[in-house]
């Protein structure tokens, strides 16, 4: 009887620790990232833009100017590497219109174009709870268009393009619905630096400072080398 019901916990503590191995191997399983991918590739994203409040200066026109959310496009047109580093050039389009200036309601919009030179990197990791799911890091410099047309500016209407530096921070993740198509979300947190406009009515200068903006997108990649 002993050795039956010593035989009868071996084999239960067995199946337990059979049990405890093949969840283990196939959690790991679960959480192992898909390889890299190596290639060119094109790729696309929309989403909505947030806008930071502005400070202009200079030429009778000093006010701050506050956003509405708008919207941002952009096209990705990239080389992966195949070390998990991927880079691209990025046309963009960043849009939204004039909530309030000087804290009262004021009228006009921002425009913003950019051409942006990206290093990106597909973090060789898998999320927990989120199998599938690649993140990924990334910088951005380029130049960037600044339109911007608003008033009331103390009475004035302050207006002019200026083509200025831009940068940028990228995170975000990626899902492949086919070996060939990822879709994933992005954060971008974008910035025009110093751009200058001008007192439509004095013809002064206006400094605008720096465009920060907020972009959450959603994005799609397809990539012409991956294997079908």
């Amino acid at each position: 009887m002993s050795s039956w019901k010593l035989g009868a916990h071996s084999g239960a503590a067995t199946v337990g620790l059979l049990a405890l191995l093949s969840g283990s191997v196939a959690a790991q399983t679960a959480l192992e990232p898909r390889p890299q991918s190596r290639g060119f590739y094109v790729g696309g994203a929309v989403g909505a833009n947030f806008q930071e409040d502005n400070r202009f200066r200079g030429g009778g026109a000093d006010s701050n100017a506050s956003y509405d959310p708008g919207y941002v496009g952009l096209l990705n047109f990239g080389y992966a590497l195949g070390n998990g580093l991927r880079v691209e050039l990025e046309p963009g389009y960043r849009h939204n219109d004039v909530d309030s200036v000087g804290g009262v309601g004021g009228h006009g919009r921002s425009a913003i174009a950019s051409a942006m030179v990206n290093g990106i990197y597909d973090l060789p990791y898998a999320i927990p709870y989120l199998p599938g799911w690649q993140p990924h890091l990334g910088l951005g410099a380029g130049a960037a268009m600044v339109d911007n047309h608003s008033a009331s500016h103390n009475g004035f209407l302050v207006t002019r393009n200026d083509t200025v530096p831009a940068f940028q921070g990228i995170v975000g993740l990626d899902y492949a619905i086919a070996p060939a198509i990822k879709v994933g979300v992005d954060y971008r947190y974008f910035v025009a630096h110093d751009a200058d406009f001008h007192n439509s009515t004095t013809g002064a200068r206006v400094k605008g400072g720096d465009f920060n903006d907020h972009s959450i997108l959603i994005t799609f990649r397809y990539e012409f080398d991956a294997p079908h």
